[in-house]
């Protein structure tokens, strides 16, 4: 049998968000490292949860779109527990007028100074503006609470399924015609260190590691104990 399947693989909206007239939109994505983020800079003074201005110690990435605002620890790391997404509106030097709680964010909160800001591209090819966020499939991106990539998360609900005995076993072939190799975010910081990657990074990655996570479960899932092994990107 042979179904052509196709699925936006590169954008979408935070898991649990509704779509917005667009069923494509849905995805599994919940951590907020799991989306791509532009280079970003750090809060200049804390921020209360209900003001709707925030300033940064630097303009030089900020734009109008969504943003990701995420408290750091002493030592440089991010808390990824502690996040809000807000939407920024304005841009006045280093001063953000911001909305919050934008785009399925939890409850706006207070973060102190030293926070981190980092703007966030999105798929124009939404029928609504700033909602899809791009997912970052490099081999950088930052890990989940579990210890897992955003493309090891698509994995688990694209791939997996497709195995011999799960329930797409009969599918024949799969098109990501609208996936990670033809949209490609712009000024793009997948490792998030503050510096803009070349796209070359998720490319090249994705297709050094999709491909053959599809071949080998086609290949050897008649051995189901082997699916729950695989080490996917080690």
């Amino acid at each position: 049998m042979l179904i052509l399947s196709t699925w936006r693989a590169a954008s979408g909206l935070p898991k649990g968000v509704a779509p917005f007239g667009d069923p494509l939109e849905e995805s599994l994505i919940s951590f907020p490292g799991h989306f791509v983020l532009s280079p970003g800079s750090t809060l200049k003074s804390s921020v209360s949860g209900t003001s709707q201005t925030i300033t940064v110690d630097s303009d030089e990435h900020m734009v109008k779109g969504p943003a990701l605002v995420v408290e750091m620890k002493p030592n440089g790391e991010k808390r990824w527990d502690k996040y809000e997404y807000v939407l920024i509106s304005k841009v006045e030097g280093n001063k953000l007028t911001v909305k919050r709680q934008f785009n399925g964010s939890p409850v706006a909160r207070e973060f102190p100074a030293g926070s981190y800001l980092a703007p966030m591209p999105w798929d124009e090819r939404s029928k609504t503006k700033y909602i899809n966020f791009f997912f970052n499939l490099s081999e950088d991106c930052p890990l989940d609470e579990e210890g897992r990539t955003a493309m090891e998360v698509m994995f688990e609900d694209m791939l997996y399924p497709l195995a011999i005995g799960g329930e797409l076993e009969n599918i024949g072939g799969l098109d990501l015609a609208s996936g990670p190799l033809t949209v490609t975010p712009i000024n793009a910081d997948y490792n998030v260190d503050g510096v803009a990657d070349d796209e070359s990074v998720i490319k090249s990655f994705a297709l050094a590691k999709y491909f053959p996570v599809l071949n080998t479960i086609r290949r050897y899932s008649d051995q189901l104990e082997l699916l729950q092994q695989i080490q996917i990107g080690k």
